[in-house]
């Protein structure tokens, strides 16, 4: 049984809830136990033009459990992940962490990627010409994989630029599918605050290297106007400067897939960060229309893509998005 008392749990979720989300939904709920925290599924935060699936908000979820897994032992305590069965109830608890006391000391590897959490952000701009360290993250995935990460799904690594060219028209062609739907923008406006909004949830005006005063008026431009061909561009460009991409794939596709695929994505983005370098996350072409088909033929396997993102240094700033307080999270 945990030793923790309720205000070290919270503590540890803080750094959990700096985790990505689509649209930075925040799709998370807490319940907090005797021995640690139940995890459910928000469904107030649910795309159901964006993310029909949930596959997105379990990935969130997934990414998430690891920030609470790699705080908790940081702090010095165990961390015991629990991912609960794909057939049960949505309303139930998707996920549990039993906290143990461990030892006063954490993993100087796991250090590092804990200093990372609060300054881990999903950047965007053009990647500039610097070297990626390709065999450090390789190393790493070799790690990764003898601690049990890749079970439920694979990881693979694309260098080839004929491939990232590849993935680039698939991301273009997805991103303004998804555009041409008056409902998805409709959605994706509600996620658009100003930059004088108190919100702590949302695609903030800075993330999106946007003019302080469009943000007052770009909720109601996307709505209204189908910009899919000037924002696909502006991503497929992104993603073909990249040097390398990172692809997880899978056979299956459930929620407990989901939450693995996010646990594994999330290490490696902040053990990528944690060198230095940024990662940019693309799943225009993973997950929108027949692309995905597309996607796994290009990663030379049958295989479904669950999750794509590249690598790189990029050379513009970037600022952390807000997150809503662990607090406005508990169920109890």
């Amino acid at each position: 049984m945990s030793t923790m008392n309720r205000e070290e749990i919270i503590s540890i979720l803080e750094y959990g809830v700096m985790a990505p989300s689509t649209h930075n939904t925040q799709p998370w709920k807490f319940s907090i136990t005797n021995d640690g925290v139940e995890i459910y599924l928000d469904q107030t935060r649910i795309l159901t033009q964006a993310d029909p699936h949930m596959r997105d908000a379990f990935i969130s979820i997934g990414c998430l459990i690891e920030n609470i897994s790699i705080a908790a032992t940081a702090k010095g305590y165990g961390a015991q992940v629990c991912i609960y069965s794909p057939e049960r109830n949505k309303t139930n608890a998707v996920a549990a962490i039993i906290f143990s006391k461990k030892s006063d000391s954490a993993e100087k590897s796991n250090r590092a990627l804990f200093d990372t959490i609060p300054k881990r952000v999903n950047s965007r701009g053009l990647f500039t010409k610097e070297a990626v360290p390709l065999a450090k993250i390789e190393s790493e995935i070799a790690i990764m994989a003898q601690g049990g990460y890749f079970t439920m799904h694979s990881i693979a690594m694309v260098t080839d630029q004929t491939q990232l060219n590849s993935i680039a028209q698939l991301t273009e062609e997805g991103i303004a599918e998804a555009h041409h739907s008056d409902a998805f923008r409709e959605e994706m406006s509600h996620w658009m605050p100003s930059a004088l909004s108190k919100r702590k949830n949302g695609l903030q005006w800075y993330s999106l290297h946007m003019p302080f005063f469009l943000s007052f008026f770009i909720a109601e431009i996307i709505k209204n106007k189908d910009m899919g061909h000037v924002l696909a561009k502006k991503s497929a460009d992104c993603v073909r400067s990249a040097q390398v991409g990172l692809a997880f794939t899978a056979n299956e596709e459930n929620l407990a897939t989901w939450m693995t695929v996010g646990r594994s994505a999330e290490h490696l983005m902040l053990y990528i960060q944690s060198l230095g370098f940024h990662t940019s996350i693309y799943v225009g072409g993973t997950e929108i229309g027949d692309r995905a088909k597309d996607f796994a033929q290009l990663l030379g396997g049958e295989c479904k893509p669950q999750f794509f993102f590249v690598v790189g240094k990029i050379s513009t700033p970037h600022k952390v998005s807000p997150r809503e307080s662990v607090i406005s999270k508990l169920l109890n």
